[in-house]
């Protein structure tokens, strides 16, 4: 299957590199994300983020919510929301805050401050050690990936009253994990027993993309063609259940999640 195979009229790709999080980063512009989205709002929001290279230990649970992951910020009608996606989640994880705000304005700059996009989107940061796996003989999608694997996402939206977890149900994640399996593939002859086993877990991603939507039923790029909704994570439903708790225009609020428009995708290397 051509690589081609892979893109709508509504994507485009393109290369750049973005912050410390280095050589691995895609951004996602979509109309999900908003229309006419305000940059001024957003860049209110950013603002909001915390600052400094010393790295917060973020967790899933607890009471400090300033360090509990989901995380969002909000000025006026736009949103900031950090995550944290993929299939296997670790307890804790230690991100940046310097590096989470470069990735928040890196989504503003490519998608909501163009004049032909003025449209929210997303950011999956630090995709090296997924890609590293899901091209690996042993990077099987039926089977545990390890914690490592998981990446922090930021999406950059109009108002939403619940988290978006564009890194596990984007339709546009699919696509861009399978692009890395069809490069590492590309590398093996038509006959080697890796390159073929590479193509279909690639091919069954660019199936799975077909499924997936930015909101409505729960669908994650990792799930079999045909599965349905997934099973939520031990703890996950406990974060869904919790109401938003307003703080004035927000300052790291965390809340309750649901999910899903038309896409254009940009990608960072």
């Amino acid at each position: 299957m051509a690589l081609a195979h892979l893109t709508s009229p509504l994507v485009s790709i393109v290369n750049s590199t973005l912050g410390t999080f280095g050589g691995v980063n895609r951004v996602a512009c979509s109309e999900f994300y908003g229309v006419q989205t305000s940059p001024r709002d957003c860049m209110a929001a950013i603002r909001q983020m915390p600052s400094g290279d010393t790295p917060i230990v973020y967790t899933f649970s607890g009471y400090d919510r300033a360090t509990r992951l989901p995380q969002y910020y909000q000025s006026g009608d736009c949103m900031v929301q950090i995550e944290l996606a993929g299939p296997q989640l670790p307890s804790t994880i230690g991100l940046i805050p310097n590096d989470l705000k470069s990735m928040a304005t890196g989504v503003l700059e490519t998608c909501t401050k163009k004049r032909d996009y003025y449209i929210g989107g997303f950011l999956a940061g630090d995709l090296g050690p997924i890609r590293q796996w899901i091209s690996s003989e042993q990077g099987d999608l039926d089977k545990p990936f390890p914690p490592s694997t998981a990446f922090p996402t930021i999406s950059v939206s109009t108002a939403q009253p619940d988290y978006l977890s564009p890194g596990d149900y984007d339709p546009a994640m699919a696509q861009m994990l399978a692009q890395f399996i069809f490069e590492t593939a590309r590398r093996y002859s038509p006959t080697s027993g890796l390159g073929d086993l590479l193509r279909k877990r690639a091919i069954r991603l660019v199936r799975k993309e077909g499924e997936m939507q930015p909101r409505g039923k729960r669908v994650a790029w990792w799930e079999r063609p045909g599965q349905g909704p997934r099973l939520l994570r031990p703890g996950e439903a406990a974060v869904n259940a919790t109401e938003v708790t307003e703080e004035g225009e927000g300052g790291g609020q965390t809340a309750k999640r649901t999910k899903r428009r038309k896409r254009v995708v940009v990608d960072e290397d």
